[in-house]
């Protein structure tokens, strides 16, 4: 009996040891199981918060977005508006240019073309008299367009060193064949011929010795009442 006791006692004492082992096994391993869970909810933490603030940037590049898109179309309907705009101003412009044109071409017509011839004339008088002074005036115009600051004494130097005599061989009114963009301008075309100084180291305007071909174009100066040369080229 005393033996079967004492296999009893050690038996419920092994039995006894190893459970409490197990629970002690078991415990650590909950513990280990506890602290993945919170690892794993941190990790899924951070994820959620990094989703959250991509979530956030692409809210808030969407509403740039937005915002561009609707400054882009506030920007092209301001465009659309002021094409509208210029689209009736040049039916505006090209409705004068026409009246201009026209009228133009019925003054061509009757008006005496002496009248229209005379700027060219005396502007050639001017210049083999020697007075550069209504020669330079006659110009005026011409050279505010084409050579902005020459002024009269750099003019009177260029003719007076250099052109001897032009004479005018012939003027003619162009009425046809004239580009758009001189379309109701008044434009002669000219033969000079010019006799250059020997002593001459440039030539005005592209004059050269012998005959020479320009177009020029005269208006009225309303500003001083007279009929003026607004331009002068070698071609149209």
């Amino acid at each position: 009996m005393k033996k079967l006791a004492l296999v009893m006692v050690s038996a419920l004492i092994i039995i006894v040891f190893i459970a409490f082992n197990y629970l002690l096994w078991d415990n650590e391993n909950k513990e280990k199981d506890i602290e993945n869970l919170k690892y794993l909810n941190i990790s899924s933490n951070t994820r959620i918060n990094a989703y959250e603030r991509e979530i956030k940037s692409l809210e808030e590049e969407i509403k740039q977005i937005r915002e561009s898109l609707k400054t882009a179309d506030d920007a092209n309907k301001n465009l659309l508006q002021e094409k509208s705009q210029l689209e009736v101003k040049i039916e505006e412009f090209e409705r004068l240019l026409e009246e201009k044109i026209e009228l133009i071409n019925v003054l061509k017509q009757h008006v005496d073309i002496k009248l229209l011839e005379a700027p060219v004339r005396e502007w050639i008088d001017s210049i083999n008299k020697g007075d550069y002074e209504t020669a330079y005036e006659l110009l005026s115009k011409q050279i505010a367009n084409q050579y902005k600051n020459l002024s009269f004494a750099e003019f009177k130097s260029n003719y007076e060193n250099t052109i001897k005599e032009m004479k005018l061989e012939s003027v003619n009114l162009l009425t046809d064949d004239v580009p758009d963009d001189i379309k109701g301008s008044i434009v002669f075309e000219i033969v000079v011929d010019v006799v250059i100084l020997d002593e001459a180291e440039k030539n005005p305007d592209g004059f050269k010795a012998g005959q020479n071909r320009r177009f020029v174009t005269v208006d009225f100066d309303k500003e001083n009442e007279k009929w003026v040369i607004t331009g002068i080229s070698s071609s149209l």
